[in-house]
């Protein structure tokens, strides 16, 4: 659980640290006034030609505000729940802590609209209903990503049903990944601002799950899973294996005669036991040694 803990907070930490370093660079690596009423924008050689590319698409400029709009009736949804637990209570101790840590949650993801809204990094590619307006990051992409990566885990908890987790994790991932595509092809965003609400998205999430695992809440199935070592397809047969016992003195004793691979000669043993310094015939392609000789003191040694 710990590590599991220090992980999520770890990767947040990474993937803010990637997301200022990533502002900055936009803010101040070729940037020019490329935007309608000769507004600025970095990477500009990037974005313009990413954006002359794809163009303007509002098919998918309507697509992607009625998915932001669902993004917001999910949110409200949840937040139902803690208003109706709270009723039904009367204390905000006996709402559910999942559901509270959601709603402050979703405070710090506005705060971050609201930052962005006031510290404009760069305003939009095009001019909408009500003229230029601060693009970076994209807050449909931030909008989306955060409510729709979070909301599985919610259901489950709350309804602790594996199928349904499951299937509403694939059509959160769908929804999330139809948006960031999306919002790229409608042109109403630079390329940098797609990729600086990514980061700024998987920041907070992390944040968001590492606050969970904190405060106690039900593990998701998935968490911790770990991936299964390969195995190759092959039974080996146990081979039995002998080994030899130490006498006090500290040499291999002989326990009756040694069985050598086929083609291999057995030496004859003189006496029960070997004495110091005897050795066995190593297994080469040479004749055969010869046999050993009775010295007549007992013990037996090799031929010379």
């Amino acid at each position: 659980m710990e590590s599991f803990l220090r992980e999520h907070f770890r990767k947040g930490v990474i993937w803010l640290a990637v997301f200022i370093v990533f502002t900055l660079l936009v803010k101040v690596i070729d940037v020019k006034a490329i935007g309608p009423e000769e507004t600025k924008v970095g990477f500009a050689a990037l974005n313009g030609f990413v954006f002359k590319t794809i163009g303007q698409h509002e098919f998918f400029e309507k697509l992607t505000k009625i998915l932001g709009y669902i993004a917001l009736l999910a949110a409200a949804g949840f937040a139902a729940v803690g208003v109706l637990q709270f009723l039904k209570t009367k204390s905000l101790k006996e709402v559910d802590g999942e559901i509270i840590i959601l709603g402050v949650f979703y405070v710090v993801v506005m705060l971050a609209y609201v930052f962005f809204e006031l510290c404009v990094v760069n305003y939009r590619p095009v001019i909408l209903d009500e003229g230029i307006e601060a693009s970076y990051p994209s807050s449909h992409t931030v909008l989306v990503i955060c409510i729709f990566a979070t909301t599985p885990g919610m259901i489950y908890r709350l309804t602790m049903n594996k199928s349904l987790y499951t299937a509403s994790k694939y059509a959160c991932y769908a929804v999330i990944a139809v948006m960031v595509i999306g919002r790229l092809i409608s042109g109403v965003h630079w390329f940098t601002d797609i990729i600086g609400g990514i980061l700024l998205s998987a920041a907070l999430v992390y944040f968001f799950n590492g606050a969970m695992e904190y405060f106690g809440a039900e593990p998701l199935p998935d968490a911790g899973a770990k991936k299964k070592l390969f195995k190759l397809p092959i039974n080996l047969p146990d081979l039995p294996v002998k080994l030899p016992t130490l006498s006090a003195g500290g040499h291999s004793a002989s326990a009756g005669s040694r069985s050598t691979s086929e083609g291999s000669h057995t030496a004859p043993e003189s006496g029960n036991t070997a004495t110091k310094g005897s050795h066995a015939a190593p297994e080469t392609d040479s004749p055969a040694p010869a046999p050993r000789r009775n010295t007549g003191k007992g013990g037996s040694h090799l031929a010379k």
